[in-house]
């Protein structure tokens, strides 16, 4: 019996059999997706630990090579060689002592702020506060359980307890295991630091090097959009870095000073840390409320926790109308609302680290589209003569 064989109808078969495989692929790829991802992930981050201590060095490099440029223009005052690549031997090797004394004698001044003495009356002032804390929060439970208000308050602060006993176990554990990863760590920072060294001493030859490779193995066109890329990266990554950097070694001052003036304890302590958490943006300020309040609560004066309150106020004002846009600049103008969601998915996505490069990331993409906003103005007002003359 011959079939009746229709080619329209064979087409139309064969296009469904595929959609049905490509379905059937689909939803097996989607229901294996998480096994893909876990393994992209794990490749990613042993690629990252494999090739840190680079890593690391491109950070230092890129951090310390202002002050770099600085030692080798205004102290040593050498002018750029006319042929050949420039070598800033001693300039990277001033910089370093300068790094590392300035490290020393801030980690001097933070040991000091917490001698043996201190950090037992902290540990004892804390022991104090939690005790008085919890005597309010039974007082509170009592009156409330003879009113007969939330009479199984008893059942919700054991079950808070049981969690933040198993958090504190948790953490102490994670603890263990990553003592045990310092001295690798330690070892990456002092390549890091080693690498970094040569990186800023021959950074000409260095970037010329990349720059050939770049247009040896590439396309001209596709080389020149990594090249202008790449000075947009360093403009608003440089900009952005080195105004937060001053400013937050200007917040850091002016909270000690203001704290040690207004006898409220550990400023030096409380400076640094509020002043480095300034790097992100609205951390800074929520971070130097939390420890001034809390320190002043702590130093058996209450009152002193108001004195620390309105100088953090004021230090915020001060920071974020003066010191912000003269020092960061308009490298990286973005509004509020922007920083502030870019602040959320960021650090949604990736962590602490996404809070940290959120700013810079957001004002790269908000100047690339400012660019892209203004060729298609352009195009769009331009008349037919224009359009095909350009």
């Amino acid at each position: 019996m011959k079939l009746p064989w229709n080619k329209q109808y064979l087409t139309i078969a064969f296009h469904v059999v595929v959609t049905v495989l490509a379905i059937g692929a689909g939803i097996l790829i989607m229901g294996q997706l998480g096994k893909f991802t876990g393994v992209i992930e794990a490749g990613f981050f042993r690629l990252v630990h494999l090739f840190s201590p680079l890593l690391i060095a491109v950070v230092i490099a890129f951090l310390l090579n202002p002050l770099v440029e600085w030692m080798q223009r205004k102290v040593l005052r050498k002018k750029r060689p006319q042929d050949g690549f420039e070598k800033r031997t001693m300039a990277t090797a001033l910089s370093y002592v300068l790094f590392f004394v300035a490290v020393f004698v801030l980690g001097s001044m933070v040991v000091k702020s917490l001698g043996a003495s201190d950090a037992s009356q902290l540990a004892s002032a804390l022991d104090r506060y939690a005790n008085s804390t919890i005597s309010v929060l039974l007082h509170l439970q009592e009156e409330l359980s003879q009113m007969g208000v939330l009479s199984n308050l008893n059942e919700v602060i054991n079950t808070l307890v049981g969690f933040f006993s198993t958090a504190l176990q948790g953490f102490i554990l994670s603890l263990g295991t990553s003592l045990a990863s310092i001295g690798s760590m330690a070892l990456n920072v002092a390549l890091g630091f080693l690498i970094a060294f040569y990186m800023l001493m021959e950074k000409e030859a260095f970037l010329h090097r990349l720059q050939s490779m770049n247009r040896v193995f590439l396309p001209r066109h596709i080389s020149r959009r990594i090249e202008r890329f790449c000075t947009d990266l360093n403009t608003v990554f440089s900009g952005y870095v080195t105004g937060q950097l001053t400013d937050a070694m200007i917040m850091a001052a002016m909270i000690i000073v203001s704290f040690w003036v207004a006898g409220i304890p550990y400023a030096v302590v409380i400076g640094v840390i509020s002043g480095f958490s300034n790097l992100i943006p609205y951390v800074g300020a929520i971070v130097a409320y939390i420890l001034s309040i809390l320190m002043g609560l702590l130093s058996g004066e209450p009152v002193k926790a108001l004195y620390a309150a309105i100088i953090v106020l004021v230090l915020q004002q001060i920071d974020s109308m003066i010191i912000v846009p003269r020092v960061v600049g308009k490298s990286v103008e973005l509004h509020p609302a922007l920083v502030i969601l870019a602040l959320s998915v960021f650090g949604g996505l990736f962590g602490l680290i996404g809070m940290v490069f959120a700013v810079p990331v957001t004002a790269l993409c908000k100047l690339y589209l400012d660019r892209a906003y203004e060729r298609r103005k352009r195009r769009l007002h331009q008349t037919p003569k224009e359009a095909d003359n350009g």
